[in-house]
């Protein structure tokens, strides 16, 4: 398994020609830590899993009211190991 670091994920998204090569030749997508997205998205908002739960369990709740206030300031950031 290949966790990308800020470094790596930035060469990415700027098109790097080496970081992009590397990242073709993967024969499984590498796993992206949470902070890692946090520090490359001006826009996004990551919250933990229990604050997700405790969210939809209990829609007036503080992490209820934190996840509204993300989906409409801006993008909220969710691992697929999350989902399932």
């Amino acid at each position: 398994m290949y966790l990308l670091d800020t470094d790596v994920l930035v060469d990415i998204q700027r098109g790097h020609t080496p970081a992009i090569a590397w990242f073709a030749s993967l024969t499984t997508l590498p796993s992206v830590p949470g902070f890692v997205v946090m520090e490359s998205s001006s826009a996004g908002y990551v919250l933990d899993t229990n604050t997700l739960v405790s969210a939809v369990l209990l829609e007036h709740s503080t992490p209820g009211q934190a996840l509204r206030r993300a989906l409409k300031r801006g993008e909220v950031l969710v691992s697929p190991c999350t989902l399932y």
